[in-house]
């Protein structure tokens, strides 16, 4: 059975990258992981990693081949205005600069270049960002990964944002916590 709640698409409890509904794809698994994102942080003109106003970069490296055609999609205005580009780097497996390129358009396709097997990317912090497998952008949905660490954090009663929407006018931040107790598939146990 498969489950697309808004986040993730899990098919027989194991989460998969694509979802395709009559031969048209509506879901593509998100690669920007934003959990332990480097703040300020960017991926510099020569490939470096270097510090950026309103910039974020994605901690971990994310694995690539050559030939693999990626879809970068940003969503919103940075808030803080200072930063409305992706800068992204290819690098060998002894982390050599293969290119590095940088775009503002919302969405874009690229193909991996040859000798590329990593890929670090940065993105605009107050923007919603994706990229992800193949040359068809879907709708925004966060890195399985960041709903993991989102979900756990909320088990363990560490406070956690959410937003609330009234009538499309009026925006409440809260925080939710969780009660005490085990927590198991994700509700509090009796």
């Amino acid at each position: 059975m498969s489950i697309i709640n808004g986040k993730a698409c899990v098919v027989n409890g194991t989460p998969v990258d694509k979802v395709f509904s009559n031969g048209v794809q509506v879901y593509g698994r998100n690669l920007i992981i934003r959990t332990g994102e480097l703040a300020n942080t960017m991926v510099g003109m020569a490939g470096d990693i270097t510090g950026w106003a309103g910039s974020a970069l994605m901690a971990d490296k994310i694995t690539v081949t050559p030939g693999e055609v990626l879809t970068f999609s940003r969503w919103g205005d940075n808030t803080n205005g200072n930063d409305s580009y992706f800068r992204y780097g290819f690098y060998t497996d002894t982390d050599v600069v293969v290119t590095r390129q940088a775009s503002s358009d919302y969405h874009f396709t690229i193909t991996v270049p040859a000798n590329a097997t990593n890929l670090k990317v940065s993105y605009p912090v107050g923007s919603q960002v994706k990229l992800e497998k193949g040359a068809t952008a879907t709708g925004w949905t966060p890195a399985l990964e960041d709903i993991l660490t989102y979900s756990r954090n909320f088990a363990l009663g560490t406070a956690t944002p959410f937003v609330m929407t009234g009538d499309g006018s009026t925006n409440i931040s809260a925080h939710m916590y969780s009660t005490s107790g085990t927590i198991a598939k994700g509700l509090p146990s009796q």
